[in-house]
């Protein structure tokens, strides 16, 4: 994720869908710069930057989720 703030920006399909749900409504809200974002990346507006920490929590809060339920299902597996 550390990718979404350099120039560049980060590849929409590295997202999982609540991800890229959320890249539309940063979009919405001025967070990302629409040009890129028509070309399949993220990448902050100067609000954006001034705010990336919040914007990239909602942009991976979905796959923070799946990794939880994995770690959880390897400790429900690992207990006898």
């Amino acid at each position: 994720m550390l990718r979404l703030r350099l120039a560049e920006g980060l590849p929409l399909a590295t997202l999982g869908a609540a991800g890229r749900t959320a890249a539309a409504h940063a979009l919405a809200e001025g967070l990302l710069e629409p040009g890129p974002y028509g070309d399949g990346r993220a990448v902050l507006t100067l609000r954006g930057r001034l705010l990336a920490d919040g914007v990239v929590l909602r942009l991976v809060a979905d796959q923070d989720l799946a990794h939880q339920d994995v770690a959880d299902q390897e400790q429900a597996a690992a207990c006898p």
